[in-house]
């Protein structure tokens, strides 16, 4: 009885989701290590690549047989630690997750106007990664995108980002100065955790939420405004943030959490809000001079 309910559970998917079924059918072409896969329902082709010997330049085409390349794949480079610089031409829409993870030669990557995708971890441990420039067209930046990037520099985070992800830019020790554009409302858990030569950041008035060790380590910044609007700023954000002398919590704030400015041995003066109703544990550990 129940091989029979399994086998009508998945009857049930296939008519739900006739996709999985019809949308198998691709073919492949190689060139120099790369592997372009067309998919014959969408004509859409996605590439990786099969050789993980390849190196120096990577040149990714636009197109094969006339058909749009418009994804880098899933781990499609990953791993890929010889090549030192990539080229990803226009009509590409999505670089996937962990797409170019652990490319550790990697040291130049151009990026299209038509990107508007990158999933997580897709330069996480790129570690030579340098100066990226993010085009405007990216909506969605995933977790650890560039995490551990220790040699990025980026000029500007696109408009049309609305938070800045888990760990997005974390241990990118190389960046020292960022304007977060307007739209954002939240800097997600570890958002540039270890960024320790950042030295300079804007907090937009639309921000709501500042994320659990969202600056911790940040030991270059001296001062954070933070705006009225912020109504949650979440355990350890500012933890260790050495050089920061005084710190205004908006009126709407509840809880001071834990470890909140733990190691901010240069804090002098906290202005604390109204509203607050909770002190976390350790939240002004180690802070000598309050």
């Amino acid at each position: 009885r129940s091989v029979c309910v399994i086998i009508a559970v998945l009857i049930a998917m296939l008519s739900v989701f006739p996709a999985l079924a019809a949308d198998v059918g691709y073919t492949e072409v190689k060139d120099n290590g790369i592997r372009y896969r067309i998919y014959d329902k969408t004509g859409n082709v996605f590439v990786s690549c099969y050789d993980k010997t390849i190196s120096g330049e990577v040149r990714i085409l636009a197109e094969v047989d006339g058909h749009p390349v418009v994804r880098v794949a899933n781990g499609g480079f990953k791993d890929c630690k010889n090549i030192t610089s990539v080229i990803i031409p226009e009509g590409v829409k999505e670089i996937y997750l962990n797409a170019f993870q652990n490319c550790t030669s990697l040291e130049k990557v151009e990026l299209p106007s038509t990107l508007e995708v990158i999933m997580g971890e897709a330069f996480s441990g790129c570690k030579k990664l340098g100066n990226t420039v993010l085009p405007e067209s990216i909506r969605v930046l995933g977790k650890k995108a560039f995490f551990d990037c220790r040699n990025l520099t980026i000029p500007s985070i696109p408009s049309k980002l609305t938070k800045i992800s888990n760990q997005a830019f974390s241990y990118c020790e190389k960046i020292t100065g960022i304007t977060i554009p307007s739209g954002v409302t939240e800097f997600e858990l570890g958002a540039f955790s270890g960024c320790k030569s950042l030295t300079s950041i804007n907090i937009p008035d639309g921000v709501k939420t500042i994320g659990s060790f969202a600056f911790s380590g940040c030991v270059g910044i001296d001062k954070f405004e933070l705006p009225e609007g912020v109504t949650t700023i979440e355990m350890g954000a500012f933890e260790g943030c050495t050089k920061i002398t005084e710190m205004v919590i908006p009126e709407g704030v509840t809880s001071i959490e834990n470890d909140l400015f733990n190691g901010c041995t240069f804090l002098e003066k906290v202005t604390l809000p109204k509203t607050s109703k909770r002190l976390g544990s350790n939240a002004f550990y180690n802070c000598k001079r309050l």
